[in-house]
């Protein structure tokens, strides 16, 4: 059985067409949130999908705001947080 990973569902469900971009754009954030989307798999498939207008509006305001204060708290929960 195959899988996919939640990044290429995104893209799926978005060229589909069929789920609100609000939703998608939700599922984006939760992913990066929760480890299971990586910021290289945005930017790959920003440069992938250049000549695609809707995922050109999808990653439009990306990185939406919030994105900078979920990093810094993943950074602050793993004793990173840029303390000397």
């Amino acid at each position: 059985m195959r899988v996919t990973k939640p990044m290429r569902t995104i893209l799926d469900l978005l060229e589909r067409g069929e789920v609100p971009l609000a939703t998608l754009r939700q599922a984006l954030r939760e992913g990066l949130r929760r480890g299971l989307i990586r910021r290289s798999e945005i930017a790959e498939a920003r440069k992938r999908f250049t000549g695609d207008k809707q995922l050109r509006t999808f990653f439009r305001r990306w990185p939406p705001s919030g994105i900078q204060e979920i990093r810094d708290r993943r950074s602050l929960s793993k004793g990173t947080g840029g303390q000397a």
